[in-house]
């Protein structure tokens, strides 16, 4: 339904929700968007321990 008004989703979930890939497609959704065009990025995040390495690593992935 996205496709059929213009939009480009990109999901990653699981293992392909590390922070290079994130980085990467946000990176290629504002190379690929019109100047005056929009870019919408959510991030969801449940569950994760807050005393695991992931922590420190999520420091970095907040834009």
């Amino acid at each position: 339904m996205a496709a059929a008004h213009g939009y480009v989703v990109r999901l990653l979930t699981d293992h392909r929700a590390t922070r290079s890939l994130i980085t990467s497609a946000v990176r290629d959704a504002a190379l690929a968007a019109d100047p005056d065009g929009t870019i919408l990025f959510f991030f969801s995040r449940h569950g994760f321990d807050c005393g695991s390495p992931q922590k420190q690593d999520m420091k970095s992935v907040i834009f």
